[in-house]
């Protein structure tokens, strides 16, 4: 379901073929109306399970230096999609560092920079920092499942959200994520906020009209927020 266009120059390649001790070397420029991820990472047919032999496994090369610079018009892996993609990515040495990547996304607009670090064969750090405006808070909750299971309200809250974020945190070679290792904090603004059927609020009705609490409307909310050892603040 992908297309794209790669031009650019790659050294060495004849004598890192011949297994020449050398490092690959190459500057390229990828250019693409669509690419979806998922025909990259999706596992084969049947019952795969960690460890198996049937699953992507995703590693970073050694003695490679890459310069990769990449204008996408539409992209999507999982369930996030992203449109009008431009930015620069540098592979070195089992380390792979993206420089300011830009998109629209969530109906708003990020910027994200970040590393992702080979630790050992089968464990990589990685770590992203973002920029963000008029991100929709409920989309957003709905794409990245982790996030929601800390935030306990994806299916009420609703409004557009701007600010900073950090994550970092330990992945393995199948691309999972360890929850234990994970460490967030960031600003961010909520405007035009709305809290919407959350079941918790209902035990407010002696005190007001339970139709009032259904659906509530507040003005705009500005907090920092920390995510670590599981815990979230």
């Amino acid at each position: 379901a992908s297309d794209f266009v790669l031009s650019g120059t790659v050294s060495n390649y004849l004598p890192r073929f011949f297994g020449q001790d050398v490092r690959l070397q190459g500057r390229l420029q990828l250019q693409s109306e669509q690419l979806d991820l998922d025909d990259w990472l999706q596992e084969e047919e049947g019952n795969a399970s960690d460890g198996s032999e049937d699953r992507f496994a995703y590693h970073l090369p050694d003695r490679v230096a890459f310069d990769v610079r990449a204008d996408i018009g539409r992209i999507g892996v999982a369930q996030f999609k992203a449109q009008n993609v431009n930015g620069r990515l540098r592979l070195q040495d089992k380390k792979m560092k993206l420089d300011r990547l830009e998109m629209d996304a969530l109906n708003g607009r990020m910027v994200v920079m970040g590393e992702v670090e080979a630790v050992r064969e089968e464990l990589c750090r990685v770590r992203i920092d973002a920029e963000m405006a008029d991100i929709d808070i409920n989309q957003t909750f709905k794409t990245f499942d982790q996030l929601a299971a800390f935030a306990l309200v994806e299916e009420n809250l609703f409004g557009a959200f701007s600010g900073n974020l950090h994550i970092s945190g330990d992945m393995n070679q199948y691309l999972d994520l360890d929850p234990g290792s994970v460490l967030s904090y960031g600003d961010i603004s909520l405007n035009n906020g709305r809290l919407v059927n959350f079941e918790p609020l209902e035990g407010l009705a002696g005190f007001v009209k339970l139709e009032d609490l259904r659906d509530i409307q507040f003005s705009d909310v500005s907090t920092s927020y920390r995510i670590e050892a599981t815990y979230f603040y």
